[in-house]
């Protein structure tokens, strides 16, 4: 059974032990509405849930979820858009980049994940392996 929490700004909802923001910031909401189309209508609300925690770190989302979540958002464009999902190490940050880019909108949107390069590389490959 769901729990709602109305914060200031929010309205917060728990599931089990995950708390999820029924809002997502104002700049993850501008990127949804550039790649929403981009997700089928059955995957929309997953695609949804994981930029909701590709973006929410505050929200009891580890680094490691967050780059999951991305990969998580990769993994559910069609086929002709998850080129636009790209992922690299950055050795001298100890974090992973994360962009997004729509040339159609002129969107290209990075986050920096703090990782170190063992923590990246077994993310992906956890990744890769449970795919």
């Amino acid at each position: 059974m769901d729990n709602f929490n109305v914060g200031a700004n929010h309205l917060h909802h728990v599931q089990g032990d995950r708390l999820f923001d029924d809002e997502l910031p104002n700049e993850a909401d501008e990127i949804w509405g550039h790649i929403r189309e981009w997700f089928s209508p059955k995957l929309e609300p997953l695609a949804y849930e994981c930029l909701n925690d590709f973006y929410h770190v505050d929200l009891l989302v580890t680094p490691p979820e967050q780059l999951e979540s991305f990969l998580t958002l990769k993994s559910l464009a069609s086929q002709g858009h998850q080129n636009n999902f790209t992922t690299e190490y950055v050795r001298g940050m100890e974090a992973a980049e994360c962009t997004i880019i729509n040339a159609t909108h002129g969107l290209a949107e990075s986050v920096l994940i703090p990782l170190s390069e063992p923590e990246y590389l077994g993310s992906l490959a956890d990744f890769t392996a449970r795919r």
